[in-house]
């Protein structure tokens, strides 16, 4: 399944609970709260592949980001090399300091950290091997709580359940496949499906298709329904 896949699989799935909560009479979520749940379930969704040298989080999105911003960076050089032969150093730390400038090289060593991280895993763990797995899951969801209640101030960390709920959607689905997924890992390295293998052609997609359909029936919930 493509990372795209994952991502509608991840949120369609959450959206479930949004809709179980319209029925029960829970109130509203907000537009941000959504949008915010969204964003950090496609993270989880997505990070899971990071053990495969290929994938979009390891080398697509990063290079995606690069081939946008290296003109900026360039740029970014470029006046930085012309205040140190003027030996403005004064000046050359205001510069560095601009919002746009900070934001650029900050995004840029993200993407090359991914890279790097992405290297490293993929060189030690094999694709849909120990991150494919139940305890990984828990693991991820654990430390993205840490995460957000440490390092982004004012972002709950109830938000790391959302994270895990991505990872452990992506583990899921990828179990519904043919080739299974270690998901007892380290208890057993075999690869299972952790549920029953449908068996046909199209099952992946299928099962993309009963995800957008959730993702149809929260926004109908949510914003349509009176």
């Amino acid at each position: 399944m493509r990372y795209s896949g994952h991502i509608v699989v991840g949120i369609g799935t959450a959206g479930l609970a949004v809709v179980g909560g319209q029925v029960l009479g829970f109130a509203k979520p907000g537009m941000t709260t959504l949008l915010t749940g969204a964003a950090v379930i496609a993270v989880g969704a997505v990070a899971v592949d990071i053990d495969h040298p290929r994938s979009f989080i390891s080398s697509g999105l990063p290079r995606d980001i690069l081939d946008r911003l290296l003109p900026v960076v360039v740029i970014v050089v470029m006046f930085a090399a012309i205040f140190l032969a003027g030996r403005d150093i004064k000046g050359l730390m205001g510069f560095l300091q601009a919002s746009w400038v900070k934001l650029t090289l900050t995004v840029v060593g993200l993407a090359l950290a991914l890279m790097l991280a992405a290297w490293v895993i993929s060189g030690t763990l094999r694709h849909r091997g120990p991150l494919h797995s139940l305890a990984f899951s828990i693991g991820t969801t654990i430390v993205a709580m840490g995460v957000l209640l440490y390092l982004v101030p004012g972002l709950s960390w109830w938000w790391g359940f959302g994270f895990g709920w991505g990872w452990l959607s992506h583990v899921v689905a990828d179990g519904l496949t043919k080739l299974g997924v270690p998901f007892w890992w380290p208890l057993s390295s075999r690869r299972i499906h952790v549920l029953p293998y449908p068996g046909f052609r199209w099952a992946e997609r299928a099962v993309g298709i009963l995800s957008t359909l959730a993702l149809f029936a929260t926004v109908w919930f949510v914003f349509i329904k009176k």
